[in-house]
């Protein structure tokens, strides 16, 4: 009985809620810092010191459709206007195409990176080429990647990214950017540092509700049937005779007599 409930679990851990699909949920947030080295020159993009991204809705006209909230800090201590939209998600119709990819993506699979320091070219796609394992908010996390170059944007010369994502959610979990501008160099590190805990829980915490009740099925009928083969153990046999009453019981039933006298 054991082994069942071993499986159940080990199934229910490794099958994927939805494969290739919206990692992100309604009322999901994520918050990334920036650091640099080098200086940009006057003429480049203000420098970011965060950047929050919170989904107020997802999937209310198709399934990658999304309303988006974007925070911004910049390193001159400026905060924007919170800006929402609505937005597609894995498409470059939007500034941060690129911060979220489909879930589940695998090596070889192709994502729109818009919105990740290239000047916003639509036509800069990312083929995603490792997976690996890597720490992050303190929780080991399955994570995809990918490197890829920019070349000949008129604003900015040459970009050299390398982006990992979270496998499960595909949220962008950190990346680096080597810019060429104007002659000068520099380079933007983006980490994430806070999101909804239910993307980054521990394990059994960040099971679907689906994976949950299996669990719970599992560990009920588990316990079920141990009880069961107790109380069918503990019967007695047809003509084993009975137990002998207890001296107490003798002492009641005197005093019951003494009563009735």
């Amino acid at each position: 009985m054991a082994i069942f409930v071993l499986l159940s679990l080990a199934f229910v851990m490794n099958v994927p809620a939805m494969a290739d699909s919206v990692g992100v949920k309604r009322g999901d947030f994520a918050k990334y810092e920036f650091a640099y080295t080098g200086e940009p020159p006057s003429g480049a993009p203000q420098p970011i010191d965060w950047l929050k991204l919170e989904f107020l809705d997802v999937g209310y006209h198709r399934e990658t459709s999304a309303l988006v909230r974007v925070t911004l800090k910049f390193a001159d201590g400026d905060e924007s206007t919170p800006l929402t939209s609505g937005v597609e998600l894995f498409e470059s119709n939007w500034m941060h195409t690129g911060f979220v990819i489909p879930a589940n993506s695998k090596i070889g699979d192709t994502v729109a990176v818009e919105g990740i320091w290239n000047g916003h070219d639509p036509s800069v796609q990312a083929e995603i080429t490792g997976e690996e394992t890597r720490t992050s908010l303190g929780v080991n996390r399955t994570v995809v990647y990918a490197n890829y170059s920019v070349n000949g944007n008129s604003q900015i010369e040459t970009i050299a990214n390398t982006v990992y994502w979270d496998k499960q959610t595909g949220v962008l979990v950190e990346g680096s950017y080597h810019n060429h501008f104007d002659g000068s160099s520099w380079t933007a590190f983006v980490e994430l540092t806070d999101c909804t805990q239910r993307m980054w829980p521990h394990d059994f915490l960040r099971l679907e509700l689906w994976q949950l009740v299996t669990i719970i099925v599992s560990f009920g009928g588990a316990a079920t049937t141990t009880i069961a083969v107790i109380l069918y153990r503990r019967k007695p046999t047809e003509g084993e005779p009975l137990p002998p009453p207890s001296s107490g019981h003798s002492q009641l039933s005197q005093r019951q007599s003494y009563l009735l006298l």
